[in-house]
């Protein structure tokens, strides 16, 4: 296990798609913070597209493909204060790493809350495996976590561990209810960090107390800074006792940014669900669109 001090950004991409958006978050952070160092850990077929802009690769054995290589990959980080990014990460600015760094200085993991938190409403199931944590135990989104790698090999080694048996039991599950459940069982506390560092594009209200200093979610570059610019726009400050913004980013601000329309970007969202989930799930989640819901 290597012994770096230093804080650092870790990606785990397996596979040429994600690989590709990794090298882009990773070219961003190179812009805004050369300082920080950024490693990214993949399968060995995709490493020969992985940017020179990572100052360590590493090589993943017997990758799934799956959510179950983020925990997997996570153990190999090469710095002990580590931050994990999704690979449709854009940060915003060299702050929102510094912050991030500073927070590992009392807690041993950090991550926002989730913004869909019932695997029942995105899946409509559940794992036949019981969940030990109650129902006041937050959910976490995994895209944005930051840890000290000594005090997070259990709960890595945990969460890999459920994720594959949750897996078995509903395929396609995401890796956030194996997080969850982990990080409840897990003697690694878990800090909360605000949306500000964690900002889910497109996925509804959010309240807001400052910068963003990370978007999250899957946009062209121009739109990442559209978005920023949007989110992070003083006028957009109310003053009311505190100031906070609320901010939604709806699908037609979205397809306008990305340069299609409406219908267009409706589309490329129910080939990505096909692709991603099945016929069944998404023809259900259709007809709940239909009647008046809210297509995820």
């Amino acid at each position: 296990m290597p012994s770096d001090d230093r804080f650092g950004v870790c990606y785990v991409a397996t596979g040429g798609q994600f690989v590709k958006e990794a090298n882009r978050s990773a070219e961003r952070i190179d812009t805004v913070s050369p300082d920080t160092p950024c490693s990214i850990v993949t399968d060995e077929a995709s490493t020969d597209i992985v940017s020179d802009v990572f100052d360590e690769l590493l090589t993943l054995s017997e990758p799934s493909f799956s959510w179950t290589d983020k925990p997997r990959g996570l153990a190999l980080s090469p710095y002990k204060r580590t931050l994990y990014l999704d690979s449709d990460t854009w940060v915003v600015s060299a702050d929102g790493l510094a912050d991030l760094n500073t927070v590992l200085d009392r807690v041993p993991v950090a991550a926002a809350h989730g913004i869909i938190r019932s695997i029942a409403a995105k899946y409509e199931s559940r794992p036949i495996s019981p969940s030990p944590a109650p129902p006041t135990y937050p959910w976490f989104n995994t895209g944005v976590i930051a840890f000290r790698r000594d005090d997070a090999n259990e709960l890595l080694t945990e969460w890999q561990q459920r994720h594959e048996t949750y897996e078995q039991e509903l395929a396609g599950i995401n890796d956030q209810e194996a997080f969850r459940d982990a990080a409840y069982v897990s003697d690694a506390c878990i800090h909360t960090i605000p949306p500000e560092y964690n900002y889910r594009v497109g996925n509804g209200f959010q309240y807001l107390n400052g910068p963003v200093r990370i978007l999250h979610g899957r946009l062209n570059e121009q739109s990442y800074r559209d978005i920023a610019n949007t989110v992070n726009d003083e006028r957009a400050l109310r003053d009311d006792g505190r100031s906070y913004r609320i901010v939604r980013v709806g699908e037609d601000a979205i397809a306008r940014r990305v340069g299609l329309t409406k219908t267009e970007y409706r589309l490329s969202r129910l080939f990505l669900s096909l692709s991603r989930r099945g016929l069944g799930t998404t023809a259900s989640r259709v007809l709940d669109w239909i009647r008046g819901g809210r297509f995820h």
